[in-house]
């Protein structure tokens, strides 16, 4: 008889958050900057993403086509308010802040940020303790 997989283990051992470290994208090495991103599977990161998808349905219901730079911002908006916070990053510097719209700036003007937390946050493997 073969041992069954228990799930419930699994459960136990997930985290709402995790940071990622980013990484210099010349030279392949870890930054000191930091980004702390939700888990898809938490309960705020759901609740934010529920709010989003309700002013873009609201947005729907006043015309039928989406542009595809609405979808792109859609995408954006998603990262964004899966970002708990930003470390040990700054802009001529000056240190980069947390607020949604200091967020959506980084991802905007370093698309290989938005790249990084992208594919970090869709790794469900980093939400989970060791």
């Amino acid at each position: 008889m073969s041992q069954a997989f228990d799930l419930s283990a699994m459960q136990a051992s997930t985290l709402d958050e995790s940071a990622l470290t980013i990484i210099n994208p010349k030279t392949g090495q870890d930054t000191p900057m930091k980004v702390t991103l939700l888990s898809p599977d938490s309960a705020e990161y759901k609740r934010r993403v529920n709010r989003l998808q309700e002013r873009e349905a609201r947005r729907r219901k006043l015309r039928r086509e989406i542009t595809p730079e609405e979808a792109e911002a859609s995408v954006l908006e998603r990262y964004v308010a899966a970002t708990v916070k930003i470390e040990g990053a700054d802009i001529d510097g000056k240190p980069v802040g947390s607020a949604p719209d200091e967020v959506r700036g980084v991802y905007q003007t370093f698309p290989w940020i938005l790249d990084q937390v992208i594919f970090f946050q869709s790794e469900r493997k980093n939400f989970f303790t060791a």
